[in-house]
């Protein structure tokens, strides 16, 4: 009855008041359901995050690292013997298993390189990151404690026709800290990503 009252540049095409709730919620239902999958994204991969800092994660890369070295060992044993060089003749070419094994020796050498780097580059923005947040929480508990004491001075000071809206303001860099938070979460993605990225190459 009440939506049949509304003027029709309001109702427009829409039959029923349902209908006319349902076609104008719709646009803030997309972006809710928008930020819910992004937050399930975020959860995701600081669940990906915590694993990959794991001790079983890191066993798993010494046990990756032992069996490469092992292959590269067999390689090596493998290697044909040199035949010893004629005294008219300059040199000898290397052997084709010579040259795949100097190729694969370079590349493992090249890829452990980058993978510590990578992972010291990881574990240091990690405990940025944590040392951040700690930081942050902290700073917001203190301001919290300060509003609680400030709400009970003025209480006090009201019991004797004294009136302040406040007596205690502190103020805090735990927006600036928040912005570094984020700022440390976003790289740490990114180059976990790339840590991820080399150990699979492994």
């Amino acid at each position: 009855m009440l939506f049949s009252r509304l003027d029709q540049a309001v109702r427009g095409s829409y039959q029923n008041l349902d209908e006319y709730l349902a076609t104008k919620e719709q646009p803030a239902q997309e972006r809710i359901q928008a930020h819910r999958q992004a937050l399930h994204l975020v959860n995701a991969q600081l669940a990906d995050l915590e694993r990959q800092s794991g001790q079983a994660h890191e066993n798993e890369l010494k046990e990756k690292l032992a069996s490469k070295k092992l292959d590269l060992g067999d390689l090596q044993a493998k290697k044909p013997a040199e035949v010893a060089k004629p005294t008219d003749d300059a040199g000898t070419a290397p052997t084709a298993e010579g040259k795949r094994l100097g190729v694969i020796a370079e590349e493992l050498g090249q890829l452990e390189a980058d993978l510590t780097e990578a992972e010291a580059t990881r574990r240091a923005l990690l405990e940025r990151s944590t040392v951040l947040t700690r930081v942050v929480e902290r700073l917001q508990q203190f301001e919290q404690q300060a509003a609680r004491t400030n709400e009970g001075l003025v209480a006090e000071l009201q019991q004797v026709q004294i009136t302040f809206q406040r007596v205690l303001a502190v103020e805090t860099q735990r927006p600036v800290l928040l912005d570094l938070v984020n700022g440390t979460e976003a790289e740490l993605s990114i180059r976990s990503t790339q840590w991820k990225q080399l150990v699979d190459a492994r």
